[in-house]
């Protein structure tokens, strides 16, 4: 019919008009968005030295260009084959800020360099499987460009509810143990002495959060996971073993769903992180309490209508 060849033509304009969200919107690609840690938690799960992030301020919805805790290797430290064994690398590495997302190549012009970016000029997350060729191989095989930055969780969007009606339900991704998730990351200079940060990212197909999407960042979970990342022999091999389904992963992060209020960038209020009901479930709950008052309403009418009846069957016989 006319009516159902209309509703097909809206869905299929719904549908690109998602899809072209997907590939260009910060809030619709993965991981970006993240629920930033207090600085007292990033010191606790830091445990470096020297940390100095005076522009840092902790947010519960940071979109790319927000300032984030980032751990590196300290100007002038020694390199791998020079160190004492008993000096690990966490102790060699410093904390500040930088910004979250790093210039594309060709995005920016040279006369505004200094220019704060925008987010279609962003690459703030990069693909594992570039590091050995492509836009980051050059700073993953720098030491001095690896390094790992601190967030409290990361948002992942799904798409749920019924077809017509369909919702994206955000999730937030923390770790079970309450602390500080460090995720790897690469970090440049840039002009005005500042810095950028990319987050690394990993096929997360076959891993726990498959369902959500088909990506997440590499997770280090432990400090062997730290020197692995930071050190010019082992970063390579820890984001080999993260391609696959890597049994130490099993286990160490949790997710609740959140509201879709802070879809919005400018969202910050604080419930933003909290857990709260998936907005199909609250749809259909409406729907079942519908059909329960309904179904309420039905019985004593059928009551009354027997009792009419007997009225009437005893009247006609007496």
């Amino acid at each position: 019919s006319r009516a159902r060849r209309r509703r097909a033509r809206d869905d299929a304009r719904r549908r690109a008009r998602d899809a072209r969200r997907s590939r260009h919107s910060p809030a619709r690609a993965m991981c970006g968005r993240i629920a930033q840690a207090t600085l007292e938690r990033v010191r606790a799960s830091a445990r470096a030295g020297d940390v100095a992030c005076e522009r840092y301020v902790a947010s519960p919805n940071a979109a790319p260009g927000a300032r984030v805790p980032v751990a590196r290797r300290a100007e002038g430290a020694k390199g791998d084959d020079d160190d004492d064994d008993a000096k690990t690398t966490r102790a060699r590495c410093v904390v500040d800020d930088a910004l979250w997302g790093v210039a594309r190549d060709g995005r920016r012009e040279a006369s505004n360099r200094e220019a704060p970016l925008r987010w279609d000029e962003m690459a703030y997350n990069a693909r594992g499987e570039g590091l050995r060729g492509g836009r980051f191989a050059a700073l993953a095989r720098d030491a001095a460009s690896r390094c790992v930055v601190y967030v409290d969780g990361f948002f992942e969007w799904r798409v749920e509810g019924p077809r017509g009606k369909t919702v994206r339900q955000p999730y937030l991704v923390r770790r079970s143990d309450g602390q500080a998730m460090a995720l790897a990351g690469l970090i440049e200079r840039r002009a005005g002495n500042d810095a950028e940060t990319a987050v690394v990212t990993m096929d997360s197909s076959k891993g726990e959060l498959a369902w959500l999407h088909d990506r997440q960042p590499l997770v280090l979970v432990d400090d062997d996971d730290f020197e692995a990342w930071m050190r010019d022999e082992t970063w390579a091999t820890l984001a080999e073993q993260r391609k696959g389904r890597d049994p130490k992963m099993k286990g160490v992060l949790k997710w609740h769903p959140v509201t879709t209020r802070m879809n919005v960038a400018s969202y910050q209020n604080e419930d933003a992180v909290k857990p709260a009901k998936r907005e199909c479930e609250k749809n259909a709950g409406n729907i079942a309490a519908l059909f329960a008052s309904a179904g309420k309403d039905t019985k004593p009418k059928r009551q009354k209508t027997d009792e009419r009846e007997k009225q009437t069957t005893n009247l006609y016989i007496g």
